[in-house]
């Protein structure tokens, strides 16, 4: 089972037992989960029953999925949690931008505009990340800045 708190800009889901520190985290089991909606890609709930406990799927944008698993008394608080860390991941998407549009600033989410062509292939900064450049577009890649 799990602890959350969902101040509605971060999500910290701590396991009060090794099983949720597992589901919640894999083998990194002892630290806690800390996302922010922008850090997250998919919410998936299942509701629990008489019989099994229920379940809500997280998985973050570098597809990382933690499990915070609940009893069926729980239900209608991860229910609502659910439903409002859906809408706050909706409300965080990046948003698409018409060709004929200013550009983005650079984030993770959003790769910087080309580098002259003169530039090689290789890593570069790219927000709070690093991206990587193939010499002809930015690919999906992605490591932590050094």
């Amino acid at each position: 089972m799990v602890e959350v708190d969902w101040d509605g800009a971060t999500l910290r889901a701590h396991g009060t037992n090794k099983m949720g520190r597992v589901a919640l985290n894999g083998a990194d089991h002892e630290q806690d989960v800390v996302l922010a909606p922008g850090d997250i890609a998919n919410v998936e709930f299942k509701a629990a029953n008489a019989f099994v406990n229920g379940n809500l799927v997280i998985t973050t944008r570098a597809g990382v999925k933690h499990q915070l698993h609940f009893r069926k008394k729980s239900g209608d608080e991860f229910a609502a949690l659910a439903a409002e860390l859906t809408q706050a991941v909706e409300a965080a998407a990046p948003v698409e931008v018409e060709a004929e549009s200013q550009p983005v600033a650079a984030t993770s989410d959003a790769p910087q505009p080309p580098p002259p062509p003169d530039v090689p292939p290789g890593w570069y900064p790219n927000g709070d990340v690093q991206r990587y450049w193939d010499g002809l577009s930015w690919t999906e890649h992605t490591a932590p800045l050094v």
